[in-house]
């Protein structure tokens, strides 16, 4: 978008606003002149601060070109541990927990510096974790341990490992109850994990070989992909028993909840279709046809645009989702073999893992933050609306100061007579 320069034709076009009287200007009209000249000047002042252009963006309901880069123009890709498999976003130090599948370990990713601050042992092969937001820990699936590593997000360090049984994959924290639920393929079963005693206090029997999971927060329910019998699973947190099994595609891989439709995105890995299932009625409403895209493995929801991000692993892209349409809007290409997404809410970001390229690639969803030097100025060089308000807050007080100055020159004589009378007065209906 071009700002309007106005510093040409619009101030000369305020000059012609006044008229002459004799050899003196009207009072009034003087000073709406110099208003208006005032006023555009300002205008003109901030298009100049500004540049006179301001960089495009995608708006929040725009679908393309979201993937950041960098000021040499490569993609952001953030280097972690080997073979990224899982995600998981702390809300309350804005941190990105990385399950590297590979490497037996967790790479701490702050998103104030898109860099790595920590790296942390876990058990072996992490594939899947979760954040518990009541206790300011993450839980970690640890795949081959048959174990889940709890870690403390003010030191970064384990504090608990308890025993699942069988394999875990992925996991979902229930805030309404405190527990965490670990999606077991081995056993086909979904264990539920106290977090308040760090144990396993119930095993839920699901369809065959669980592997993803989400917590829908509005039915109080828990959504499990059954990888080989597929179908989803729905378990009430209240009775710890399955209330529903929905048929889904073929190898549905993961779940995600769209709390403001009340909505669950799956994944159906060999269809590459994504399954939408309304938690009203516990039935799938709509199939996003996969639009090319090759195998699609997980998905993350932006509560801000109503979009999901589908990781492709198969095509090496993430599609985007409208919840709107349940359409794909548009897509962007990451890096080799995408597994897992989670959506930073603080920043307004997506983070995907890069399971053959040992990276994250960070995608920026709407309008980028200044920091990232992807946004211009604003008016009078000042950030965001900083400038607009200083505008109003200047043209308020040329208003306020002109209504002063026409009540004081009402009634007084004007040289020549009144405008009605004087024969230098444009004629009625002309433009003064």
């Amino acid at each position: 978008m071009t700002l309007l320069n106005y510093s040409g034709r619009g101030l000369e076009m305020a000059r012609k606003s006044t008229w002459r009287v004799g050899s003196e200007r009207s009072p009034r009209r003087l000073w709406g002149g110099r208003l208006v000249a005032v006023v555009l000047g300002l205008v003109t002042l901030g298009g100049v601060s500004w540049g006179g252009t301001f960089t495009a963006h995608s708006s929040p309901g725009a679908a393309t070109g979201y993937v950041s880069t960098q000021a040499d123009g490569s993609t952001l890709n953030i280097t972690v541990g080997t073979a990224p498999y899982g995600l998981a976003y702390d809300s309350a130090l804005g941190e990105i927990f990385v399950d590297n599948f590979g490497s037996n370990n967790v790479s701490v990713i702050a998103d104030s510096s898109n860099s790595v601050i920590a790296t942390i042992a876990v058990g072996t092969e992490p594939r899947g974790s979760t954040y518990d937001g009541g206790l300011g820990e993450v839980f970690v699936a640890n795949t081959y341990s048959n174990n889940v590593s709890v870690i403390s997000d003010s030191n970064n360090t384990v504090v608990a490992t308890i025993p699942v049984p069988g394999s875990p994959h992925s996991l979902a924290y229930d805030d309404a109850i405190g527990a965490v639920f670990a999606a077991d393929t081995v056993t086909d079963n979904v264990s539920v994990i106290s977090h308040a005693l760090d144990t396993v206090v119930e095993n839920i029997p699901v369809g065959t070989s669980p592997l993803g999971v989400a917590f829908d927060s509005g039915m109080r329910e828990i959504f499990v992909t059954n990888f080989e019998s597929d179908n989803v699973s729905v378990i009430s947190d209240s009775s710890f028993s399955v209330v529903a099994t929905i048929p889904v595609g073929h190898l549905p891989s993961s779940a995600t909840y769209d709390r403001t439709k009340g909505e669950i995105f799956v994944t159906d890995q060999d269809g590459g279709n994504v399954s939408v299932i309304s938690d009203s009625t516990n039935s799938v409403i709509a199939t996003v046809p996969d639009g090319g895209y090759q195998y699609p493995t997980a998905a993350a929801y932006d509560n801000a645009t109503g979009q999901i991000f589908v990781a492709n692993q198969g095509s090496s892209n993430v599609s985007v989702i409208s919840d709107s349409s349940n359409k794909i809007v548009g897509s962007d290409i990451v890096n080799d073999t995408p597994v897992a997404a989670a959506y930073d809410a603080g920043k307004g970001e997506v983070f995907v893992a890069n399971f053959n390229s040992n990276n994250v690639t960070l995608i920026s969803v709407g309008f980028p933050p200044p920091s990232s030097g992807n946004t211009a100025a604003g008016l009078f060089g000042l950030p965001g609306a900083a400038g607009y308000v200083l505008l109003g807050v200047i043209v308020a007080g040329v208003v306020i100061g002109g209504i002063v100055t026409g009540l004081k020159l009402r009634g007084k004589p004007r040289p020549g007579g009144s405008d009605s009378n004087d024969p230098a007065a444009p004629p009625p209906g002309a433009m003064p």
